[in-house]
């Protein structure tokens, strides 16, 4: 590769140069320099627009005709919000008639209701005429909650209970069989001294050896230690079982007052829910025959097991407040409702008949019919561009992983500019989440000039040539930018990938304090 400034030919023989002097941007002649320079419109990197990015690559590369189209694709998303905006509007209506339909029928059944607590009312008035009939009524009530409300506690402690009981079974059980254990166990270590005593006296008597049954191979000597072996881990296993033993009385002792009080509690609960039934049974007989006996009809003509069901007149009184409250509201949020009187379906109707001339004269507006196969190729366009948009990104992170930082790009729409934005995202140190503009200076420098030279190499240029001219002001920083070829160049010495791209540097104007290695300096 050979470029030329100020009129000078420089032979670039090595595959990574950098040349340092004080030239301008027309003073710096090379194929296609003016398509580099283009890369100064970037004077943000937080989100860039997708016009912009894309008019960019057609100045490298021409040829990339296929990414041209994209922006028609929001053309075709625009058009599908604004027709999808229409049909939610027309849902929307469609809803608002529902609402209406439900709130009639909601007024409707809430007028039914209020009859009925009037009717209910005159109950309860000829309920409370009668003293003792109320306070009987009103302890059956009373005792009915209570029940319902032990039963419901009994059928929790119950279960706890029969749990707590199985334990102390258990345990119980685990004694007694350890018990008898240790008795069968105590019978076995007994006959093997008896056993023992027999053969000692055999020895000690010689005339009474025949009564003592032989055993082969065995002298009484080595049958008395092997008896007493046995008879001593005969002793073993009862102490280990006593220790057992001992253990499953603690437990069963600290266990017992639970249990205990479980027991109390479930016997006596059971008891007061018998209890209760009998006083149950009892006020049912007696109102039974005080209704029977009564002057007042209207009560008599009440079945028994009602009666509880009966509210006092307070009570009733307040739901029909409620009511009327509910009826106020009801009228004052729907013109709808006029009078406390039941509604007819006729305004609806009217409703329904507008709402579908409505519909017919838009009907052409709800459908948005489009070219399924031009969709089909912007679509598969955006793909395209969005896999190389993944193969910058991956070109980016090789290199910016020199700071600790990982790139990932995202497409996004925004339908009030109507256009699609690249949006980088970055991750510091696998923790760490920022935009570009998070980002120190430094890292910013390093992100701009890594991205100018991955988009080149993406774009399978070979020979790339950078120069600081060719950044916006912004990012023109000398120290952050001899910082960036420190840590670039042995990139693209050690990774293979990069083994076939010469990297140029010509920079203008900034003096490079530090010499950096492993590159051709050349110096004007």
């Amino acid at each position: 590769m050979e470029i030329q400034i100020n009129n000078q030919k420089i032979p670039l023989k090595e595959r990574l140069n950098l040349i340092l002097g004080d030239f301008q941007g027309e003073e710096l002649n090379v194929n296609f320099n003016e398509k580099y320079f283009k890369y100064t419109q970037f004077e943000d990197f937080t989100i860039i627009p997708f016009k912009k990015f894309l008019k960019y690559i057609k100045y490298i590369d021409p040829s990339k005709v296929e990414f041209d189209n994209l922006n028609l694709l929001i053309q075709y998303l625009n058009k599908f919000e604004e027709v999808s905006g229409l049909n939610i509007s027309i849902i929307n209506n469609y809803l608002q008639i529902l609402d209406l339909l439900f709130a009639v029928i909601d007024f409707n059944l809430t007028l039914s209701k209020k009859r009925k607590l009037k009717k209910e009312l005159e109950f309860s008035q000829l309920k409370e005429k009668s003293s003792t009939l109320s306070a009987k009524t009103n302890l059956l009530n009373n005792l009915n909650e209570q029940i319902k409300k032990n039963r419901q506690d009994l059928k929790y402690l119950e279960e706890d209970f029969f749990q707590i009981n199985s334990k102390k079974e258990q345990l119980e059980e685990r004694i007694k069989k350890l018990e008898k254990t240790i008795r069968k166990l105590n019978q076995q270590r007994k006959a093997k001294f008896q056993e023992v005593n027999k053969i000692t006296r055999s020895m000690e008597e010689p005339q009474k050896k025949t009564k003592i049954p032989p055993v082969a191979g065995l002298s009484n000597a080595e049958r008395i230690q092997k008896l007493r072996k046995e008879a001593k881990e005969i002793h073993y296993k009862i102490r280990k079982y006593k220790s057992e033993l001992e253990n499953a009385k603690k437990t069963l002792d600290s266990f017992l007052p639970k249990y205990q009080s479980y027991k109390k509690d479930f016997d006596s609960l059971k008891s007061t829910i018998d209890r209760q039934e009998n006083q149950i049974k009892q006020q049912k007989a007696e109102i039974e025959e005080l209704t029977r006996k009564s002057d007042i009809k209207n009560l008599s003509e009440i079945k028994i097991g009602d009666l509880s069901n009966i509210r006092d007149y307070d009570t009733v009184k307040q739901e029909i407040s409620n009511t009327d409250n509910k009826i106020d509201m009801m009228i004052e949020k729907n013109e709808y409702f006029k009078e406390k009187e039941i509604q007819n379906f006729d305004k609806l109707e009217h409703r329904l008949i507008e709402f579908k001339a409505f519909l017919l004269e838009q009907n052409d507006d709800l459908i948005y019919e489009i070219n399924i196969n031009t969709v089909n190729s912007l679509v598969d366009n955006l793909r395209e561009f969005e896999l190389y948009l993944k193969d910058v990104e991956d070109l980016m992170n090789r290199m910016i992983g020199q700071i600790n930082l990982e790139l990932s790009f995202e497409t996004i729409i925004n339908f009030d500019d109507k256009e699609f934005f690249i949006k980088p995202k970055f991750t510091r140190n696998e923790k760490e989440t920022l935009e570009f503009n998070q980002l120190t200076t430094p890292e910013k420098v390093f992100v701009v000039i890594t991205l100018f030279i991955t988009i080149n190499i993406s774009l399978d240029e070979r020979e790339v040539l950078f120069s600081n001219l060719y950044l916006n002001e912004n990012f023109n920083k000398r120290g952050s930018l001899f910082r960036t070829l420190r840590k670039i160049i042995p990139i693209f010495q050690q990774n293979k990938n990069f083994s076939d791209i010469e990297l140029n540097f010509a920079i203008s104007n900034l003096e490079m304090k530090r010499p950096i290695e492993n590159i051709n300096i050349i110096k004007l």
